[in-house]
């Protein structure tokens, strides 16, 4: 038995990261034809080498995260000829089909890892393809590498989150039928993304507002958010999550930066880029970022409701190239674009070091053994 696995999480994370940058439009484009098929091969062994650390890493009771050994724990309850061990799962009925039909083919959960892998690259593809071209891609991509990572544990909102953000979208080019399908899916995988419901309604709400009362609008929304509260934690207790409810540890504190960080964005849009950003996907994001300041009273309150958030930090990836573009093409002293420009860098950093420095327990503590 070999423990190859110590300190491969920093380079899987590169790993990673180089395999997103290759599926990007940008970086194929400007690259020669003749290195393409090389970089195409590249990509497919990386990407294949990764889904196989991904799905045969040991998974125990030290290893491979909390939740990855409750779904390890769920597979294997799973039996494909009695259809009650299927609707008697507490999980979320999409996540637990995936397991059925791969269980189904005869694979174990090792092929059930790797086959979940494989779909968020494809969703990130999918994602990719609308990314808006130019240098700040690359953190773009960095930011997203993040959710990667984060499905070595919790493997159902890392999936459910580019799900949705594919379904928004979906939406935005007006493919209504296939944007909600999508939704239903995200929602299949991940209860939490009954929000993004809500994120859809308030879309679809605030375009049909001129925009002189759409600022009535947003505080509305946010006093009644303080009412919601109890709704929130009665539904929690409902679909079995009260335990949540009576969690007392002084170690778990709100951050509020995700939200600090959104307020600047909006009033650098409000007062300087307003309809200087082009990508017509980049306006939409722009439309609903206001309502993460709706989790603010959810969170404050319970900070499980950390989990809305998912939701917007592909919204929060994707713009960062477009507000680059835009902050070009305003008339304004230098060093205020420059600031423009590099505050969505910036919060990208400091999301990525707090990753490093609190979260990544799970990543650094699992193993590969032959």
């Amino acid at each position: 038995m070999v423990d190859i696995l110590p300190y491969l999480s920093l380079t899987t994370y590169l790993v990673i990261t180089v395999c997103l940058l290759r599926y990007s439009p940008y970086f194929s484009n400007v690259m020669s034809s003749d290195c393409r098929p090389l970089a195409y091969y590249f990509v497919a062994v990386s990407s294949l080498f990764v889904a196989f650390l991904y799905g045969f890493r040991d998974i125990d009771s030290v290893h491979g995260g909390i939740d990855t050994k409750a779904y390890q724990d769920i597979f294997l309850s799973l039996d494909v000829s009695d259809a009650s061990t299927f609707f008697n799962q507490r999980v979320e009925k999409g996540y637990v089909l995936i397991m059925w039909i791969v269980k189904s083919l005869g694979l174990n959960f090792s092929h059930f890892m790797m086959v979940f892998y494989l779909l968020l690259c494809l969703f990130f593809y999918k994602i990719s393809l609308f990314l808006t071209r130019n240098w700040t891609l690359i953190f773009s991509v960095l930011m997203l590498s993040v959710i990667f990572l984060e499905s070595f544990n919790i493997s159902r909102m890392s999936l459910a989150t580019l799900v949705f953000f594919y379904a928004f979208i979906s939406l935005t080019l007006g493919k209504k039928i296939k944007a909600f399908a999508y939704i239903f899916f995200a929602i299949s995988l991940q209860i939490t993304f009954l929000w993004g419901g809500f994120v859809v309604l308030y879309y679809v709400l605030i375009n049909k507002i001129s925009r002189q009362y759409r600022l009535f609008i947003h505080i509305g929304f946010f006093l009644l958010s303080f009412l919601a509260v109890q709704v929130f934690k009665d539904a929690l207790s409902f679909i079995g999550y009260s335990h949540y409810l009576n969690i007392q540890d002084a170690d778990i504190k709100p951050s509020y930066l995700n939200y600090i960080f959104v307020m600047m964005l909006l009033l650098i849009n409000g007062l300087f880029l307003k309809d200087k950003i082009d990508n017509a996907i980049s306006k939409s994001i722009m439309t609903v970022l206001p309502s993460m300041m709706f989790i603010i009273p959810f969170y404050s309150a319970l900070p499980i409701a950390y989990r809305f958030n998912y939701i917007y930090f592909p919204m929060i990836a994707f713009i960062i190239p477009d507000i680059y573009i835009a902050s070009r093409k305003i008339k304004i002293a230098l060093p205020i674009k420059i600031g423009m420009a590099l505050i969505p860098i910036v919060y990208v950093l400091l999301k990525v070091n707090s990753y490093y420095t609190k979260d990544i327990e799970y990543l650094l503590n699992w193993k590969v053994t032959f």
